[in-house]
């Protein structure tokens, strides 16, 4: 019960930071003349203060560290449970601050990719040095245990995905910060009734920040604003050090509550294939994967001339119902499930594609009248 108290006093924390943070930020923004200007690959409307997410880390900072001393400091978390987890939370703070800088310098006056991917392929090495690395592929592919330098490997790439995913996914107002909630407030629960409140006090810390930033993200006041790649950065690499978590956590313990890949396949799938359906596209086209263009799935639900929220909810709701295919099959062939989550991207996707073709072709026909 004491722990339940530490997590609600993260959380509010969380949020008053960020009712504090935004706005001065999105002030400072403004008399700076900080702005995402609209136009181009731009789908909003007007120039928007784009500098939201140098709040994420302080914030996290602060609803981390401060309920932590005082819980100890009261004498509430005596069993010191927190202290194994020191070398992990020390690499998720050195990443945390790499992404930070070179996300606060990309959306001031830009970044090259083979930059952002030097600094993500070192941060995505932090999780390693801590002893998070993949050790067990569970029946994927018929493997099970995995060489530690296989797994190290693997680990990377896997973390440099979620980063990158998250950050490719945050094209319209509030579709990362929800799904980000989404999923660490699912682990954040787990954690907290699994045994682990370091990792539920992480996933509060920026929870709570989360929820203030998507209020201020999808209503028009005048501190209206975006995370930029600050935030989607930060908020990624949060979310890969909580699957970490989990994965590891289930695989140790036998894994009694079904496949933990199916668990999170069904919380991250969303933005993780369409990013992998993208950099596809790409490349088959002999482009960078990180060419500049409009096929990512929010891209093809604003031209159905849907608003900003409505394809937010769209995408929330369909991640919804992969997390729940996810969760019935929890315990079937790991294979499969992966199949299944590659179906299910492939019918939205194309039924998508199909509405935008008939679309286009209605509006070509209205031109063609008038």
């Amino acid at each position: 019960m004491n722990y339940l108290y530490i997590i609600g006093a993260s959380l509010i924390l969380s949020i008053i930071a960020g009712l504090i943070y935004i706005p001065g930020i999105v002030i400072i923004s403004k008399r700076k003349n900080l702005y995402d200007v609209a136009g181009g690959r731009k789908p909003h409307k007007g120039n928007v203060p784009r500098t939201a997410g140098l709040a994420f880390f302080p914030t996290f900072i602060l609803s981390f560290f401060i309920p932590l001393i005082i819980a100890e400091l009261a004498g509430m978390w005596r069993d010191g449970s927190y202290r194994e987890f020191i070398m992990q939370i020390g690499m998720l703070l050195t990443g945390l601050s790499m992404l930070y800088m070179m996300g606060f310098v990309d959306d001031l006056i830009g970044v090259s990719w083979r930059r952002k991917f030097v600094v993500q392929f070192l941060v995505s090495l932090m999780p390693v040095a801590a002893g998070m690395g993949i050790t067990d592929l569970n029946g994927l592919f018929g493997i099970n245990e995995v060489n530690p330098w296989i797994g190290g490997a693997l680990t990377v790439l896997a973390v440099m995905l979620i980063i990158n995913a998250y950050n490719l996914i945050d094209g319209i107002d509030g579709l990362c910060s929800s799904l980000s909630f989404f999923v660490t407030a699912a682990l954040g629960a787990w954690a907290l009734t699994h045994g682990n409140p370091v990792y539920a006090l992480v996933s509060a810390s920026i929870a709570g920040i989360t929820a203030v930033y998507f209020y201020y993200n999808t209503t028009h006041t005048r501190f209206r604003t975006f995370m930029g790649d600050t935030g989607s950065t930060n908020l990624a690499y949060i979310i890969a050090f909580l699957a970490l978590m989990y994965y590891n956590s289930q695989i140790e313990t036998g894994a009694v509550n079904g496949h933990p890949l199916a668990i999170l396949m069904g919380l991250v799938s969303l933005p993780l294939l369409d990013t992998v359906r993208v950099f596809g596209v790409r490349i088959s086209k002999g482009l960078s994967p990180f060419h500049p263009d409009k096929r990512h799935l929010h891209h093809k639900l604003l031209e159905l001339g849907l608003k900003h929220l409505q394809c937010t909810l769209i995408c929330f709701a369909l991640q919804g119902c992969s997390f729940g295919i996810n969760y019935l099959m929890r315990d079937v062939n790991i294979n499969i499930v992966i199949a299944v989550n590659i179906a299910f991207m492939l019918l939205y996707t194309l039924s998508i594609d199909a509405l935008v073709r008939r679309h286009r072709g209605s509006v070509g026909a209205d031109s063609g009248e008038c």
